[in-house]
């Protein structure tokens, strides 16, 4: 019934988001473009969807390599299958809730599955997203100071206050970590509170156990990334650095193919600013937010019947592509998992 439930709500997100993406390509339609066209995909070329797609298999290979490596660092041992599955988990379950904490979940849950621990496997993603924040920490502020693309998403310095407050939240976060690690009895202190106040019963006491062992699981796989092999720390954050920048070359591709004059560096900073902003979009797969920014930063770059075009075919390899194989692979691990049972 578990199983069940879960095919069934993620069904109904999946029908959300999709309705989402398309009221917000409307919205481009209507409010920016010159509504000669709605969608035409053959206003690019042949070259250009070649090289996407060979950028797009370079985006999922770095984007499997880094949660790969990033295990090996803490020294929970999955196979190159394994980490490639779950990437694609992560792409359909991920895009479907806000923030994206459905990915993390997911991610979890079918690791636990494979005989990972829950604490270990929470700590191999909390890094996986701690690493693209520090990349956005040290970006956020070069940006601030040299690209002024930012003031036509947060008109009125919106931009520096919006931005500051996130390189805030995400250094908070990781002092956070950090002084958890460092200071691990101070957790130690708050489960014996818990087992005390409601452990009551065997059962709830038995949970608080189980809890607090994931816990200390997850803080002390978090200390492993720190003090773990070298070469796979190195090749972490260069995965990480790969994926990242594979990512912001996708409207190089599309935006050069339509107008070869608009600089591919002003593109790339453009790009980054709009990843940021949808790594905290509380939107499902940061539809509207995505679309919005993207329109504002590149309107001007091309013909104003083109943009519907343009963000489509963006979303389509960024996006889109990913959840679809995404979705095959989740249900046919349930499939799996069912048949097991």
């Amino acid at each position: 019934m578990k199983l069940r439930s879960m095919k069934v709500k993620y069904l109904l997100l999946l029908a959300f988001f999709a309705a989402l993406s398309y009221f917000s390509l409307e919205a481009v339609y209507r409010l920016a473009s010159d509504r000669s066209s709605f969608l035409s995909l053959g206003i690019f070329s042949l070259n250009m969807y070649g090289l996407s797609i060979a950028l797009l298999l370079l985006n999922y290979a770095a984007d499997t390599a880094r949660f790969y490596f990033i295990l090996k660092t803490i020294h929970v041992e999955i196979t190159v299958r394994q980490a490639l599955s779950l990437t694609f988990i992560n792409y359909f379950t991920s895009e479907l809730t806000p923030f994206a904490i459905g990915g993390n979940v997911a991610q979890v849950y079918f690791l636990n599955q494979d005989g990972i621990p829950a604490g270990a496997a929470t700590a191999g993603i909390t890094i996986k997203a701690i690493l693209p924040s520090l990349f956005f920490m040290i970006a956020a502020p070069i940006l601030l100071i040299y690209d002024r693309s930012l003031d036509r998403i947060f008109p009125n310095q919106g931009s520096f206050l919006y931005m500051s407050i996130l390189v805030v939240l995400t250094i908070l976060a990781c002092i956070f970590l950090l002084c958890l690690q460092k200071r691990p009895d101070s957790l130690s202190r708050v489960t014996a509170g818990l087992e005390k106040h409601f452990g009551k019963t065997e059962k709830s006491a038995s949970r608080i156990k189980k809890f607090s062992g994931e816990v200390q699981s997850f803080l002390s796989h978090m200390a492993l990334f720190l003090s773990g092999s070298k070469k796979y720390i190195f090749l972490s954050v260069l995965t990480t650095l790969l994926f990242l920048f594979t990512l912001f070359l996708f409207p190089v591709l599309l935006i050069q193919d339509l107008n070869p004059a608009v600089s591919a560096t002003e593109i790339v900073l453009s790009q980054i600013v709009i990843t940021f902003v949808m790594y905290f979009a509380p939107t499902p797969g940061s539809s509207g937010v995505a679309e919005g920014a993207f329109i504002l930063l590149f309107s001007s770059d091309v013909g104003k019947g083109d943009l519907v075009s343009l963000t489509f075919v963006w979303r389509l390899f960024t996006m889109y592509l990913g959840i679809v194989i995404g979705m095959v692979v989740f249900y046919a691990r349930l499939r799996n998992k069912r048949k097991r049972d």
